[in-house]
């Protein structure tokens, strides 16, 4: 095998870690296998670009991964943040159009034994 074929077949199993660890929400890792593709990548240089380009598949399907888990962690947090206020109220509009608080204000609540 030559170097070339080594570095891509790496690539290859760097890739496979990358979606792995995407699925299984371990993106604490994600970061040093990116920086381990790119090293790769780098190595592997532009004269093995048609080598590189038969993995474009797998490269987009793991940043499609990626987004959507990224995407899962955004309305994760907006949801949180919801839960997180909703002790606090919530704004509606009157019957002439101003917003006005509804809800919890630290006057109007009640605790019981």
């Amino acid at each position: 095998m030559s170097d070339t074929t080594d570095l891509i077949a790496d690539l290859e199993e760097v890739l496979d870690l990358e979606r792995h660890a995407i699925r299984h929400a371990r993106l604490g890792d994600v970061a040093e296998i990116v920086r381990r593709k790119e090293e790769l990548v780098a190595a592997i240089g532009p004269a093995q670009a048609a080598e590189v380009q038969r993995l474009r598949p797998r490269f987009e399907e793991n940043q499609r991964l990626l987004g959507a888990a990224l995407r899962g962690l955004r309305a994760a947090q907006r949801r949180l943040e919801m839960i997180r206020n909703a002790g606090k109220g919530i704004e509606s509009y009157d019957s002439r159009g101003r917003a006005r608080k509804i809800g919890a204000d630290a006057a109007s609540l009640e605790r019981r034994a």
